[in-house]
């Protein structure tokens, strides 16, 4: 956060409303919308033993758009996301790949891509489990979530080109399930 505020300077931020969303104690989730992002975008805010503080890792990943200034950017990036994360249909060709597919998204529209992860990857595993109702998701969260836009996760992404120079999202490392601050 101070990095953030010596870079782009300190609050006040402009918000239109804040509604709560959910609550699971000591976390509370807010749906803020601001003039730039009237869908509005969730805010995890943790009642600590010194009172109420914002998860500003989880705000500024929305507030600042960075899932949409990374899909956009050049190669050779790379960052930690809170995103939608869901399993793409398998296409011709896939079994051959050393990658499997995912959809992944932010809680505004038109911020959807395509992202890869290897087969031989601990967080492919750890993704499928959850998927399959064996993880943090019980099976009926976890048939929501893939009927739906997919379940939270914070995910370490990078951007890649392959040899014809065409650019693409891999998925290096599932951070965690969720969106809340760690340890909650």
């Amino acid at each position: 956060m101070e990095q953030r505020a010596a870079e782009k300077g300190d609050g006040p931020f402009q918000i239109t409303s804040a509604s709560l969303y959910e609550v699971d104690e000591p976390v509370h989730i807010y749906e803020v919308r601001t003039p730039a992002i009237p869908e509005g975008f969730p805010v995890a805010v943790v009642n600590t033993g010194e009172g109420a503080k914002v998860n500003w890792e989880n705000f500024i990943n929305f507030h600042d758009d960075l899932f949409r200034k990374f899909t956009e950017g050049p190669p050779g990036t790379s960052g930690v996301f809170h995103v939608y994360v869901k399993p793409e249909t398998p296409a011709p060709g896939d079994a051959e790949s050393h990658f499997v597919r995912f959809r992944l998204s932010v809680p505004m529209p038109g911020r959807e891509h395509t992202a890869f992860i290897r087969k031989d990857s601990v967080s492919l595993a750890v993704l499928k489990s959850n998927f399959e109702g064996s993880g943090e998701w019980n099976k009926e969260q976890a048939d929501l979530m893939l009927k739906g836009t997919g379940g939270p996760a914070t995910l370490k992404l990078s951007k890649r080109k392959t040899n014809d120079e065409r650019s693409y999202i891999e998925i290096d490392e599932l951070v965690g399930i969720g969106w809340k601050p760690a340890g909650k």
